[in-house]
């Protein structure tokens, strides 16, 4: 099978006990995602999304860069401001009788810890048929509080996109946000799903309407770094976390039964027994259907 392409999310799952309500936290608070749309087929332009999440008593982001390694482009870029949302998942009036207040946009928590997510976006040209791509944004730090890797507040983040300019696409866009806070000892389940949202969702392929792009989530160990070059990039061969025993990227969590994870939909089940400051990272590959010479047939 050929990657058409690939782009990542590396999520951070930071768990920690909320006395008040009996509930564990899943911190966002150094994750995010990127996600990338064909804007211009001639050219090559690409409009390319940063997705930053969080935690709101944490430090603000202020002015990121994008980091571009390309035949077209090798370099850094400047994004302009982001776009603020909070995304706690907290009931609001009129389903509860008064609003529910978070510590956003920042402060002391007093009762429930917020989360916001930050929005950059910038547009490049990457060219035409000009192989492959990467996009990423780095941080030197993750939270020293993780409890599941060796030596995490010495760790650095580093999400990134492939793009193949060799084919005109866009790549998926994540569903909802990713859910912030799990029962302890009751099954949870977190929606990691995508949707080709802007590319053409069927081909005809003799007569038959055929999937045109199809999806395949893995989870993997959060990166640290960027990678060394391309190659080892789309093969998710950056430098990366390392988990303590009995810990791993599919496995983060202690429960029971174990963490089932749907590789087809993208839907994360578990039961956590144990508390704990942990995190993974998603990859989202898309395989297209290529027709056969004689049109009757189809490879991905």
């Amino acid at each position: 099978m050929n990657v058409l392409n690939q782009f990542k999310r590396c999520i951070s799952l930071a768990l920690f006990f909320v006395i008040n309500h009996g509930m564990i936290n899943a911190s966002h608070s150094v994750g995010g995602n990127i996600t990338y749309r064909c804007i211009d087929t001639n050219s090559g332009r690409y409009e390319i999304t940063l997705n930053l999440i969080r935690d709101c008593s944490g430090v603000n982001f202020g002015s990121e860069n994008l980091q571009v390694v390309s035949t077209n482009f090798t370099g850094a870029i400047a994004l302009g401001a982001a776009s603020v949302k909070e995304i706690t998942p907290i009931c609001r009036v009129p389903d509860v009788p008064v609003p529910v207040i978070t510590n956003c946009p920042g402060g002391v928590i007093q009762n429930i810890k917020g989360f916001e997510k930050w929005t950059y976006k910038t547009t490049i040209i990457l060219g035409k048929n000009r192989g492959w791509a990467i996009v990423g944004w780095g941080s030197c730090c993750r939270q020293g509080v993780l409890s599941t890797i060796q030596s995490p507040g010495g760790q650095g983040l580093w999400i990134q996109a492939a793009i193949n300019t060799n084919v005109i696409n866009s790549s998926p866009i994540f569903n909802s946000d990713a859910a912030n806070y799990a029962c302890y000892n009751k099954e949870n389940w977190f929606d990691f799903s995508a949707k080709d949202t802007f590319d053409p969702r069927y081909i005809v392929i003799d007569g038959n309407y055929i999937e045109r792009d199809s999806l395949a989530y893995e989870l993997y160990a959060p990166f640290t770094a960027q990678a060394a070059n391309v190659n080892n990039a789309i093969n998710l061969q950056n430098s990366a976390v390392t988990y303590l025993s009995g810990y791993s990227a599919s496995n983060f969590f202690i429960s029971s039964p174990p963490m089932n994870f749907n590789k087809n939909t993208g839907i994360l089940r578990f039961t956590p027994t144990v508390m704990s400051e942990s995190l993974t990272g998603l990859v989202i590959k898309e395989y297209r259907a290529i027709p056969s010479s004689k049109g009757k047939t189809y490879t991905r």
